[in-house]
């Protein structure tokens, strides 16, 4: 299996990614925190056998300070393109959790979202046929979720 990673550094060296396996369409994900077993991720894979590839983006995609993860979970975005699932990290719980809204954003477009720290916006785009682009913007508002903040279409 190949593994493409994309870092986003956010508390460089705190979290990095272990061991990962793709067995019976189930990828796992061993996080390492300071070079030490710290959590896996297990996620069905939907991707086809042919193409066994994967990104693993980290960020700080809910704006609360803290480092999240994205994993491409197969090519169920709009038009074939990679979905994900994010999981943030729940300073109670001392793990990372799926966040539904999130991985909702990163399933149903095309492709990873965008984020934006300054403003706590997030940006999706999605594709309506040859020629027609939506383009969604989402507010980040702590302890209520996503807020769709504009819309537009070229």
């Amino acid at each position: 299996m190949k593994i493409l990673l994309i870092l986003f550094l956010q508390q460089a060296g705190v979290f990095t990614i272990g061991k990962t396996s793709l067995n019976d369409n189930t990828l796992k994900v061993s996080i390492m925190k300071y070079g030490k077993d710290f959590q896996e991720i297990s996620q069905p894979y939907l991707g086809d056998d042919f193409n066994k590839e994967t990104d693993i983006i980290w960020g700080d995609f809910n704006f609360d300070g803290y480092r999240d993860i994205s994993i491409t979970n197969g090519l169920q975005g709009s038009y074939g393109a990679k979905s994900y699932n994010v999981y943030v990290y729940n300073i109670t719980k001392k793990a990372f959790v799926r966040s539904e809204e999130l991985s909702e954003l990163a399933h149903n477009s095309a492709g990873m979202f965008e984020y934006f720290p300054k403003t706590k916006t997030i940006k999706t785009y999605d594709k309506e046929g040859c020629c027609k682009m939506h383009f969604y913007t989402y507010k980040v508002v702590w302890g209520k979720g996503l807020r769709l903040v504009e819309e537009r279409v070229r």
